[in-house]
């Protein structure tokens, strides 16, 4: 179960920092990105001794916490930013 944190945590960051990133890259590098920190808790993890479909998983699940964590934290910067200007 605490294997599972590694991803998570991962993507988060991960979102966190697509924020600073130019819309034009911001999927490219998103997904790129995603890939290679869901293939690093992989092997932190150590579960690609039991299979290879935990690449694909913890790649997806680092993809959709990152997701998550832009529009949250690009919905929160709008708010406070129409805030502002009313």
């Amino acid at each position: 179960m605490s294997d599972e944190f590694v991803p998570v945590i991962a993507g988060i960051v991960l979102g966190l920092v697509l924020r600073f990133v130019p819309s034009g890259p911001r999927i490219r590098v998103g997904l790129a990105m995603s890939l290679i920190l869901g293939c690093a808790a992989t092997f932190a993890s150590g579960e690609y001794h039991e299979s290879a479909v935990y690449f694909v998983i913890d790649s997806l699940q680092v993809a959709f916490c990152a997701g998550i964590a832009l529009a949250a934290v690009t919905r929160k910067v709008r708010r406070r930013n129409s805030s502002i200007v009313n």
